[in-house]
Order: C-alpha cells, then sequence, then structure tokens
C-alpha cells in the first residue's frame, strides 16, 4: 500500500486550487525569524459535507448479510494545528491551521467492545511562500487514517486515482436523495492485486454518509444508511 505521502502528493497536483487570500503581508528577506503569523482556515461550504453534529445516530444495513449497524457520530472537530517561524531566505511566519477529524463509531449490543466504524481526518494546506493573515483554504483532502484512501475532496473534480460524480437523486433503501457528491479513490493497485483495496463514498449535504463501499481483492462491503437523527 502506498504512504498517504505519495497519495496526497498526487491528489494535490491534480485538484485545482482555490483560495482567497485577506491582508496581504510581505516576505522577510533579512534572514531572520519572519515576523508574520498566518491563520488558515477550511473553506465552511465545502467542510458543511462531512462536518456532522456529535451524537448524530445512523442505522446502516449491510448489503451481503442484512444485518444492520448502530453508528453514531463520536468524534466532529476542529482543532488547530501549530507550525513555528522558521529563519531563512525568506523566513517562514509561524502557522495556525485548522485540521478536521470525524469519527463515527459502531455500538454492539452482544458486546461492551464497540468499534471504529469511519475515520477520518483533514488537514489544511500549507501555502508556502504566501504571507497574509487569513487564508480560506478550499482545497479539502479528507482520508481515512488507517487505510490512506481519500474519502471526500474540494474541488469536486476527478483526477488519476480518485473519481468526483454528482447525481441528481439517488434512491438508497426507499428513501430519494438529492445532490449526492460520490467519491471513489484506491490505493494504486489492480483490482487482481491482493492487496488491492478502494472505497466508493457518498455523501449528502446536511446528512452525511449514505452508503459506504469497500473493496478488496476478493470482496465488496456495502452499507446503505436506512435513517438517521
Amino acid at each position: 500500500m502506498k504512504k498517504f505521502s505519495f497519495s496526497c502528493l498526487v491528489a494535490l497536483s491534480l485538484l485545482s486550487l482555490s483560495c482567497k487570500k485577506i491582508d496581504v503581508g510581505g516576505f522577510n528577506l533579512s534572514g531572520s525569524v519572519n515576523p508574520h503569523t498566518v491563520t488558515i482556515r477550511f473553506y465552511q461550504p465545502a467542510l458543511d459535507y462531512i462536518q456532522l453534529p456529535v451524537n448524530r445516530y445512523f442505522i446502516y444495513k449491510d448489503s451481503a448479510s442484512g444485518f444492520t449497524d448502530s453508528v453514531k457520530v463520536t468524534q466532529s472537530a476542529i482543532e488547530t494545528s501549530f507550525q513555528a517561524a522558521t529563519s531563512g531566505f525568506p523566513g517562514s511566519p509561524a502557522i495556525y491551521s485548522d485540521v478536521f477529524k470525524l469519527t463515527l463509531t459502531k455500538f454492539q449490543a452482544q458486546t461492551p467492545t464497540n468499534q471504529t466504524w469511519f475515520q477520518g481526518i483533514a488537514r489544511c494546506s500549507n501555502y508556502g511562500g504566501i504571507i497574509s493573515a487569513t487564508i480560506i483554504d478550499s482545497n479539502i483532502i479528507f482520508y481515512n487514517e488507517q487505510s490512506n484512501l481519500l474519502l471526500f475532496w474540494h474541488p469536486f473534480s476527478s483526477f488519476g486515482l480518485g473519481e468526483h460524480k454528482y447525481t441528481p437523486t439517488m434512491t438508497i433503501e426507499g428513501i430519494t436523495y438529492t445532490a449526492v457528491q460520490s467519491f471513489y479513490y484506491y490505493n494504486m493497485l489492480p483490482s487482481t492485486d491482493i492487496n488491492y483495496q478502494a472505497s466508493v463514498i457518498y455523501w449528502v449535504k446536511g446528512i452525511g454518509i449514505i452508503k459506504k463501499e469497500i473493496r478488496t481483492y476478493n470482496s465488496v462491503k456495502t452499507s446503505s444508511l436506512l435513517r438517521y437523527g
């Protein structure tokens, strides 16, 4: 499996970059520590797809077994990452940037041990050389920390390893959803390789994941939303 650092570089090189820069400052050319401080925030309209309210519950049906999973949002938080200023030519500023983490936990009645059903993290891009008081980062890369597969990205477009689709209406388990954004991504291996892994995640803004497919060498596990609240 390729590490995320490589996958992210591929994704970042192919996704369009769109950001708003406010209160532009200047470079520090003296070689000393740059006195500027930069704050990088997520573009909220894109983040609204994946930033779910804590304690929201979902009931998903396993298409193969017919069993259901009871899932709850146990983490949906924006944290702040700090990178200290450095010296050089020019010195880089201190950077405060958003980090978003989302965890959905599966609760099991038969055992006291709960399981992580879904886990993702997104970090703001580090805009080297750009010194602005505030940067709004719309180039969001949201990925699974365990599998390194990308789960969601913005701007919405397809690239080498990832395929984005917009579906006006989609019916799942008898419920029709509108404006569905789906994201397919794989780990650069052919489907015939024993280590092949891919995911397709279907998102609806204001709801969350309505369908999740995890594909491996010899299986496809599909979870479809029955209800949420």
